[in-house]
């Protein structure tokens, strides 16, 4: 069952305008830590990174549409209502004028979309507002008022990390982002489904370290994904998942690595099919995407566990009414189980550069598959055995699994642990 403190931590974050800079958001973050150690890594422009720019902290303090003297639109009930980081304006427009300021979302007449665009690109901004398609299309010739009234200040871009040590620095990472303001389902949900598997791994054994990074989607991936690389810190990271929009009452959506055969997809996909529970697994970025591709561009593989699609799907109507926390809580049980079975596999390393003479009678470990010219016919066993020698020094500059390269060559994981135990013996492969 997902834990109460947790839904009622969800229920008072889930109404806030959590804009990428913003006080909403950092009150978000003071929630979260109710649940979690946080530490809190904070950027600024004075560093940018690859031309990623920090928008500036926005608050707004009014907005509404007048015509003569009445308030037709008071954009004060929901923050998509006017479009993130808009321009103050103070003026008389034209409908003409004022309908090239005016979004609506075109899949339902009574809806409001959410308008996002300026929050990546800080240097080319408007001013506008988000409608319901009727309100667009009931306003009359004539002349309108616009006040719009905002405050702008320079903050910093908070990323928060939690980590829960291991035997191992060898780490798994999840991440999920905490942005898009009053937003229930993406992706406040799957922020409290990392913090909700964390609480569930921190009463397991551990062999590897496990970390939640909660993030500003894709801009605080960036930054922080960065400062990993100055540290250091990157090389300790070994596979990712990225959690999205877990609330809703849809089905599961894995959304596979780029590679879409690592370790962390196999896991995942095993741990859905023994869920019972229909899901559907798709290739990269054939989902809904997100900072999955950041991770991937930095050599983290990161599949991405998802309910989308979801129908109110960047609109107001995402909020917590369309919430189960039972959906969470299963999401979160699953990406656990997936987990038990990362930390069940058998991993090595090799110790070595380049290649090795496996014939050199000090190892011994050349399988011979003979010589077609001398009529040498070998078993199959042994030609899959053979390729298994030779991607030995290939593939095992990282960490590999002994049971999914079985899996791969076709061959039972026991002939293929045995045989690599033979290199961890003669001191060529480490276990982790």
């Amino acid at each position: 069952m997902f834990p109460n403190d947790l839904w009622q931590t969800m229920c008072e974050i889930a109404p806030l305008r959590r804009y990428f800079v913003a006080p909403d958001y950092d009150q978000a973050l003071t929630l979260l830590r109710r649940h979690l150690n946080f530490r809190l890594l904070q950027f600024t422009n004075e560093n940018p990174v690859n031309h990623w720019r920090i928008p500036p902290g926005w608050i707004l303090d009014e907005a509404a549409i007048y015509r003569d003297g009445k308030c037709l639109y008071d954009a004060s009930r929901h923050p998509n209502q006017v479009i993130a980081l808009s321009l103050p304006f103070q003026g008389t427009v034209t409908r003409e004028v004022l309908r090239e300021h005016l979004h609506y979302d075109h899949r339902h007449d009574d809806w409001i979309p959410f308008h996002f665009r300026q929050m990546y690109r800080p240097w080319d901004r408007t001013w506008g507002f988000c409608v319901p398609k009727t309100f667009y299309d009931s306003l009359a010739p004539g002349e309108y008022e616009v006040r719009i009234r905002t405050k702008e200040y320079d903050g910093t871009l908070k990323v928060a990390e939690a980590v829960l040590p291991g035997r191992r620095e060898e780490t798994i990472v999840f991440v999920a982002h905490l942005d898009h303001p009053a937003a229930a389902n993406d992706d406040l949900a799957g922020v409290m489904a990392g913090v909700r598997l964390m609480q569930l791994l921190a009463a397991k054994p551990r062999r590897f370290t496990y970390r939640l990074v909660v993030v500003q989607e894709i801009l605080g991936s960036e930054y922080y994904l960065n400062q990993l690389a100055l540290s250091g810190d990157r090389d300790r990271l070994l596979l990712g998942l990225f959690l999205e929009m877990l609330g809703s009452r849809t089905p599961h959506c894995l959304q596979r690595s780029f590679q879409g055969d690592t370790a962390m997809d196999w896991a995942m996909e095993a741990a859905l099919r023994e869920a019972g529970e229909e899901f559907r697994a798709v290739p990269f970025r054939e989902s809904v995407g997100n900072d999955e591709a950041n991770w991937e561009a930095h050599g983290v593989p990161m599949p991405q566990l998802s309910r989308y699609p979801y129908p109110e799907y960047h609109s107001d109507r995402d909020d917590m009414s369309i919430i189960d926390p039972d959906r969470i809580e299963a999401s979160a049980q699953i990406a656990l189980r997936a987990m038990e079975k990362l930390e069940e596999l058998f991993w090595v390393r090799k110790l070595f550069r380049g290649s090795y003479c496996a014939s050199h009678p000090e190892y011994n470990l050349y399988i011979d598959p003979g010589q077609a010219a001398f009529a040498d016919v070998p078993k199959e066993e042994i030609i899959r055995l053979r390729r298994l020698m030779d991607l030995i020094p290939i593939v095992m500059n990282q960490w590999q699994a002994g049971e999914l390269l079985a899996r791969k060559l076709g061959l039972s994981a026991t002939l293929v642990i045995d045989y690599l135990r033979q290199w961890v013996d003669k001191g060529l492969l480490e276990i982790l």
